[in-house]
């Protein structure tokens, strides 16, 4: 691994041992980092989804959502992702329940949830003395990278990856983003 690569991982790491959040890394003009309003479909699912497990809340899910998509369950990306969590297709069917479909915005954010909780099963291994916030950070990053990520920053072929250094410079600003916008919604009371 190089130096490069073990500073971007220390930097990350380090954010989150000492409780520094993302967050406050954040765009200062509040015009450019508003958040959409939650439409009232997605209350009760997000809720609901707060308690997939306890690492996941429901402000956490509407930040990813809000990032992911602003809510809209109609975009399709280029990547084939499904859901208004913007779910791989393989992660779909691994955490859909029978019935469940990617236009429903209730199943799309229960799946997201559940998807969230698999990462931060795998977050947990590797962030021993982190701070919640911390944890919570790498969980976004993890989320956002790719659902082996985590896995592969415990086993430390991730750090071996020349493509790692970009991959935490890219999620960076997209883990500012989510816990930004889950600082507003935690302040909206969702």
């Amino acid at each position: 691994m190089n130096k490069s690569s073990c500073a971007l991982v220390a930097s990350l790491l380090a954010l989150g041992m000492s409780g520094t959040s993302f967050a406050a890394h954040a765009d200062p003009n509040p015009a450019a980092s508003a958040v959409p309003a939650i439409p009232a479909e997605y209350r009760a699912p997000l809720s609901e989804a707060g308690k997939t497990c306890p690492q996941v809340d429901a402000p956490l899910v509407a930040g990813i959502l809000s990032a992911e998509t602003g809510f809209r369950t109609d975009l399709t990306p280029p990547s084939g992702a499904v859901s208004v969590g913007n779910i791989p297709p393989m992660m779909w069917a691994k955490f859909a329940k029978p019935g469940e479909q990617p236009s429903d915005p209730a199943a799309g954010t229960h799946v997201t949830a559940r998807y969230l909780c698999s990462v931060a099963a795998d977050v947990e291994k590797i962030s021993a003395g982190t701070s919640a916030e911390g944890k919570t950070a790498l969980l976004v990053t993890a989320f956002s990278a790719g659902s082996t990520f985590a896995t592969r920053l415990r086993d430390g072929s991730a750090l071996a990856d020349t493509s790692t250094p970009a991959i935490l410079t890219e999620t960076a600003a997209y883990t500012a983003k989510v816990l930004s916008a889950r600082d507003e919604y935690k302040k909206q009371g969702i």
